[in-house]
């Protein structure tokens, strides 16, 4: 399926349960979902397009949320290893409600991330959070790597 991000070079393979796609952070193949394939144009897209490096880049990272373990689908760090931007992918058919972007944000709430994209690949919705002012606001473009960075002075 066409998604809304460029177009890259990816790796497909059958196997028993279906197909697998290679991916290039985990350096493995991975059982490709909707969510996966979302998953694998954004990391592509964050690397070539928005320059973030892909050694600053983590996968499925837990971390709890109201005493239950969450998984995040992707963080970028800064180089001082301070979250810079959580992504959360969704399938393609997944409508992004107002529930799925407030789950996002409060998952954000407890990473502290300025920077939080949400997209089902097709819809991008990416919001910068004063967590000082207590307050988020929708972006119309999401943050190029040097942009997600400038809060933290060591990069």
């Amino acid at each position: 399926m066409p998604l809304n991000f460029p177009s890259f070079e990816y790796r497909i393979r059958t196997v028993a349960r279906g197909y697998e796609i290679w991916d290039n952070l985990r350096k493995k193949y991975i059982k490709l979902t909707p969510e996966e394939w979302v998953r694998q144009h954004v990391i592509n897209y964050l690397i070539t397009e928005k320059e973030y490096p892909a050694g600053r880049l983590a996968l499925e990272m837990q971390h709890k949320y109201l005493q239950q373990e969450r998984r995040t689908d992707l963080i970028a760090f800064s180089a001082n290893v301070e979250p810079c931007l959580l992504v959360e992918c969704k399938a393609p058919e997944i409508k992004l409600s107002s529930n799925v972007i407030e789950q996002s944000m409060l998952y954000n709430s407890q990473i502290k991330a300025p920077y939080t994209l949400i997209t089902n690949g097709l819809v991008h919705y990416c919001f910068q959070t004063d967590y000082i002012a207590q307050k988020s606001i929708y972006i119309n473009e999401i943050p190029n790597y040097q942009t997600a960075i400038a809060l933290f002075d060591l990069d």
